[in-house]
């Protein structure tokens, strides 16, 4: 199997319980989603190659009339992959912004145009800090007495900063556009 990384966020939810395909899409969407950029569309597909490959199991459940829901299990081959995986070096975040880019060639643009590309870049960093809120509360409630809480709570600090980060960033950018266009303007009708 070609290792799509999304198979070790599958075998990490695994790992602590069996579950369905359902759920496992709907926790990695929840929990890992704002910082994993997997294809959750093939959540599916990669449950069909992991029970290929030996890395899970899957037996139906019944639940009252409703048709049977298909669970998987990790088994010991999977559990042996997860764990060599932990150990190995993870590889270098990439990051790429394609707004950065146009603001790199900002005296390509004009200010208004940048403006409305830094306003929408700060609502969605404000909408991300108030939905981290939000899933800080629904996880030191749904996990509470378990030992992952503390690494849940890891990845969402990196979260929660970053996001502070892109409001700041985003703050000073449109002061520094106003600042610009200001000493632009007294420029003009000092000519």
């Amino acid at each position: 199997m070609k290792q799509s990384k999304t198979i070790f966020a599958l075998l990490g939810w695994l790992s602590a319980e069996s579950l369905s395909g359902y759920d496992l899409k709907k926790r990695t969407e929840q929990y890992v989603g704002q910082f994993w950029y997997g294809s959750f569309g093939q959540i599916y597909p990669l449950l069909h190659e992991m029970l290929e490959e030996g890395l899970v199991t899957v037996h139906e459940e019944q639940h009252g009339t409703r048709p049977p829901r298909k669970v998987y299990t990790i088994t010991e081959s999977g559990r042996q992959l997860l764990g060599e995986w932990m150990k190995a070096e993870p590889e270098e975040d990439l990051f790429r912004s394609e707004l950065l880019l146009r603001l790199f060639f900002g005296h390509l643009a004009s200010k208004e145009t940048l403006r409305s590309h830094l306003e929408k870049t700060l609502r969605i960093a404000r909408r991300k800090l108030m939905h981290f809120e939000e899933i800080r509360k629904t996880v030191e409630t749904a996990y509470k007495n378990s030992p992952h809480l503390p690494y849940m709570l890891i990845t969402l600090d990196r979260g929660e900063i970053v996001n502070k980060g892109f409001v700041e960033w985003a703050e000073r950018s449109l002061n520094r556009l106003r600042a610009d266009a200001n000493i632009n303007e007294r420029n003009r009708k000092s000519s």
